[in-house]
């Protein structure tokens, strides 16, 4: 969500639409500026002055974005009322969204530049416990490369850990891709392990392939990335505290969609080296 106002002109020039502005932003209220829910004709705003977590200083801010979270109580025994309707939200644009069991997790994704040599990209990963009162901020991890947009299979949540994959485009020989297993609790995300590193220092990927496909299932991810070929990963997360690529595969095409079968069979779903879909 971004605030608007009736009437404000969002590239002002003349000194008049100027004026106009400033006129509207003073007068506004922080009502004006926020959403809100009607139910049965009658309406509240869905965010109090202490639902929102902002990341960063407000004049650090470059994007007037609001990620919101609502949560509706369905299961409530009396007719539906405005109380059973409470949200939070992080003042950040949010690229990717991983909702557990127990939280939702919001990706946004981060990209410096400086010149053609020094740029950056990273990725912030908010978590949200779901709690009575609806969400409560519950910490934040800032992670090297990039999860991407609707990228919710690079996120998994599994024995009190979080497992995430990030891509960084900064090297300009490969896109560099990176598992990283992050230790959670009530208050705060731990960064625990990132592979590749000295100790576990094979390559997700070869050079210059983009990841087309993830999939978690317990203990074990599996990542496909394609350049000319699918090469197929099989990654070992058992230790959270030291995961490691388990073998590779290369395959003809490449999968889309993963869909791990019990222990043992893992359904890719993709196109074909030749064109059309092709499965494995």
């Amino acid at each position: 969500y971004s605030a608007y106002l009736d009437d404000y002109v969002i590239y002002p020039y003349e000194e008049d639409d100027i004026s106009r502005n400033e006129s509207l932003i003073s007068k506004a209220t922080l009502e004006d500026l926020l959403p809100s829910v009607t139910l049965n004709g009658q309406t509240k705003i869905l965010l109090g002055e202490n639902d929102c977590h902002i990341p960063n200083e407000p004049e650090d801010s470059t994007q007037p974005t609001l990620a919101i979270v609502t949560k509706i109580d369905l299961g409530a025994s009396h007719d539906m009322a405005l109380s059973d309707i409470k949200s939070s939200c992080i003042a950040a644009p949010i690229a990717t969204i991983y909702a557990s069991l127990n939280a939702v997790y919001m990706v946004e994704n981060e990209y410096s530049y400086e010149n053609a040599n020094d740029s950056s990209y990273s990725s912030t990963v908010y978590k949200l416990d779901y709690s009575d009162n609806g969400l409560e901020f519950a910490g934040s991890v800032a992670l090297s490369g990039q999860v991407g947009w609707n990228e919710q299979f690079r996120l998994s949540e599994y024995q009190d850990h979080l497992r995430v994959v990030t891509t960084d485009h900064s090297s300009t020989e490969r896109n560099i891709h990176r598992l990283h297993t992050i230790n959670i609790d009530d208050t705060e995300l731990n960064l625990n392990a990132t592979i590749p590193n000295e100790s576990a220092p094979e390559a997700i990927g070869k050079p210059g392939e983009s990841i087309y496909s993830v999939r978690f299932d317990g203990d074990k991810a599996y990542i496909v990335t394609f350049r000319q070929i699918d090469p197929f990963y099989v990654l070992d997360l058992s230790n959270h505290d030291s995961p490691r690529v388990a073998g590779e595969l290369e395959l003809p095409g490449f999968s889309n969609y993963l869909h791990p079968f019990g222990d043992t069979l893992v359904f890719g779903l993709g196109r074909g080296s030749e064109g059309g879909v092709a499965t494995n």
